[in-house]
């Protein structure tokens, strides 16, 4: 949603301004409202000029004053394409005027929207792909980038103990391989997850019966297997 602010000293009752629209951003249709500050009386309305320019009217019938000297006057909604970054808003054409007609405009200050995409999938993750089955105090991690959350996934039986939701867990393996897995997410969604497929070394099992002689003569060879 992008607001429209207006400080007027002077009553003001209607206005019309032109705000070009930078590539990847379309108007959502019918979206233009007035805030509070406008009055029974007023209207207000949109369309799209030229190439990709909003047009903004707003006036009353009968001839009303919009309320308070300062604050949002307007809203409308745009639909976002363009790549991630900062995208100025200009006011083009602006005329704002009292109950006589006479121009009120005296400076106009252009807007920023910062468009914020999903995360990038994380970094490579850091940590033994090989454990021993039972080991406690592992820890995984990628890089940390800030205002992204983590979110975790590890074998079956494995248990995070610390660090979910951030850049780095400590666990304990379980007596299963599998894939240990971080998704990132912002305010926008999820990311491309990433993931290290982990196995794991067991405890060797008990030898087989040792073969061999049971009466030795003293000094003879003897082999044991």
């Amino acid at each position: 949603t992008v607001e429209i602010t207006l400080d007027n000293t002077n009553t003001a009752v209607a206005f019309q301004i032109d705000i070009p629209l930078p590539a990847g951003f379309a108007y959502v249709s019918e979206s233009i409202a007035l805030s509070g500050r406008g009055t029974a009386n007023h209207s207000i309305s949109a369309n799209i000029i030229g190439t990709n320019t909003l047009r903004i009217m707003s006036f009353s019938d009968p001839v009303s004053a919009y309320t308070g000297t300062s604050g949002v006057i307007a809203t409308f909604q745009v639909n976002v394409t363009a790549p991630a970054g900062g995208y100025t808003l200009n006011i083009e054409n602006e005329v704002l005027s009292d109950a006589s007609g006479n121009g009120l405009t005296v400076s106009t200050v252009s807007g920023t929207i910062t468009v914020t995409d999903v995360p990038a999938q994380p970094s490579a993750i850091s940590g033994s792909n090989n454990p021993c089955q039972g080991t406690t105090g592992l820890t995984y991690n990628v890089e940390n980038v800030s205002g992204v959350d983590y979110t975790w996934t590890v074998p079956t039986d494995w248990s995070i103990t610390a660090g979910q939701g951030t850049n780095e867990i400590t666990v304990t393996a379980g007596s299963v391989a599998g894939d240990i897995t971080v998704t990132p997410s912002n305010t926008c969604g999820d990311g491309t997850a990433q993931t290290l497929a982990v196995t794991l070394n067991t405890t060797p099992a008990q030898p087989g019966a040792i073969t061999g002689g049971t009466e030795v003569c003293l000094g003879d060879p003897e082999t044991y297997s």
